[in-house]
């Protein structure tokens, strides 16, 4: 929202400030403080996402057999319903070029 990013941009500006008043063997504590806390949400994200990945799956698996079955037979039903007259028209377009190739060739 607008005032989190009011208040990430007066936080950059606080940081600045301090950091200019700041040996550098201090600003390089900092940035490694920061580093590491980059890590830690970065970690926690990643566990956050694989717990939500263990659930999918424990969902998945509970599944009857026959949901899988009834899922990869419609896929495969709408798939050539789709993709068959698709081709046809594609090869029948290629097989007259072809044709008129061959025309163009021998006339």
């Amino acid at each position: 929202s607008e005032g989190d990013k009011e208040q990430l941009r007066l936080l950059q500006v606080m940081r600045a400030e301090l950091v200019e008043k700041m040996t550098d063997e201090q600003v390089s504590r900092l940035t490694e403080l920061e580093a590491k806390k980059d890590k830690a949400f970065r970690l926690q994200d990643t566990q956050r996402q694989l717990r939500e990945r263990k659930f999918q799956v424990q969902r998945l698996a509970s599944q009857p057999t026959w949901v899988a079955y009834v899922a990869a037979f419609s896929a495969s039903v709408v798939s050539t319903s789709i993709m068959h007259p698709i081709d046809t028209i594609k090869t029948r377009l290629q097989e007259g070029s072809s044709r008129l190739q061959e025309g163009n060739e021998e006339g």
